[in-house]
């Protein structure tokens, strides 16, 4: 590697740190939304056990990420074998560089540089792969606990008798096989894509030609490791909404978290790097859920928003600060095209 190409590397993962520890910095301390809840967390009903709780999602948290550097892990070796520590870290490192970026595209981009000797472009494409497997698995979990949430907590109950709800249900039956179906066969739709693609994009088509190298029961395990991970973080709301008092029973508080998730993938990415609209989000479908004298207590509302606030601070702000120590590995510049795969 020249000279050049290492004072390139370095003032990249200047510019980085920079960018995420700015945003960082601006989200905690600019913001009235993330630092207030907090402060006003005494007037919520607290666990007892609170920080027994805090601690518990904190180790869900890595529980989490792991699982993700597992996938991820399973899923690049398809064109470079890297140990589990690797891919950790180079999940971390996407979470570093997807913090101040839209809808964290960053995270592709922050990961494969940790590969030394594949190309970035197919470890790009693996990633996202990887992650559209996690918006499938959200948009099923959602769509299925939708269909509850408009039954029992929504005007709309009013007018969805039994014959409309079953029909509703069918239908996202239907279309979650769907998506399963389409997701595990993605090697063949690629494969139908480069036959129509011009011969001029053959750098792109090269990228896109390393799915098929995945089969079915590949891209089922990717799946269940997505469904794994939904578990987990769904685990992680629930219990920080037992922690502020939040008064869902279990199933009230599943349906409340997949609502959630669903609506938040369906909001425009900008607004996803915006805390409020997380809090407002989880604000306004856990009203609906409670009784209207519950809904409206104040106490109650804080804790709501502390808790999706916390959510936000542990799983996203702590990783992306220990993120910034593993970004110094990152290469931007490798040695040669020839090395590359």
């Amino acid at each position: 590697m020249t000279k050049v190409a290492k004072t390139y590397n370095i003032l990249i993962r200047i510019l980085i740190l920079c960018a995420s520890w700015g945003y960082l910095a601006w989200e905690f301390f600019g913001k009235d939304h993330l630092t207030e809840p907090l402060k006003q967390m005494h007037l919520a009903p607290i666990h007892p056990f609170l920080w027994l709780i805090i601690s518990l999602v904190v180790f869900l948290m890595i529980i989490n990420w792991g699982i993700e550097a597992r996938k991820w892990q399973f899923m690049i070796a398809k064109i470079e074998e890297i140990s589990f520590i690797n891919a950790f870290l180079a999940v971390f490192s996407g979470i570093t560089v997807s913090i101040f970026t839209p809808n964290r595209i960053g995270e592709y981009f922050g990961r494969v540089f940790i590969l030394k000797k594949s190309s970035p472009g197919k470890g790009i494409v693996i990633t996202i792969l990887g992650s559209l497997s996690q918006f499938f698995i959200t948009i099923i979990a959602g769509s299925i606990a939708l269909i509850f949430f408009l039954d029992n907590y929504t005007p709309f109950s009013l007018y969805l008798g039994g014959f409309l709800i079953h029909g509703i249900a069918v239908a996202v039956l239907l279309l979650n096989m769907g998506i399963v179906l389409l997701f595990i066969n993605t090697p063949l739709l690629i494969s139908v894509m480069n036959r129509i693609i011009p011969r001029s994009f053959w750098k792109f088509k090269n990228y896109l030609r390393v799915i098929g190298r995945y089969n079915k029961s590949e891209l089922l395990k990717v799946l269940w490791l997505s469904a794994l991970r939904y578990m987990v973080f769904s685990c992680q709301y629930l219990l920080l909404f037992k922690a502020a008092g939040i008064p869902l029973n279990f199933f009230e508080g599943i349906i409340a978290v997949a609502v959630i998730f669903f609506i938040l993938t369906a909001i425009p990415s900008m607004a996803l790097a915006e805390l409020g609209i997380r809090s407002s989000v989880a604000l306004g479908v856990i009203k609906m859920i409670l009784p209207p004298d519950l809904a409206s207590n104040e106490s109650i509302s804080i804790g709501i928003v502390a808790s999706a606030s916390l959510v936000y601070i542990i799983n996203i702000a702590l990783p992306a600060l220990l993120g910034s120590a593993f970004v110094v590995r990152l290469r931007f510049f490798k040695k040669s095209r020839h090395e590359l795969n």
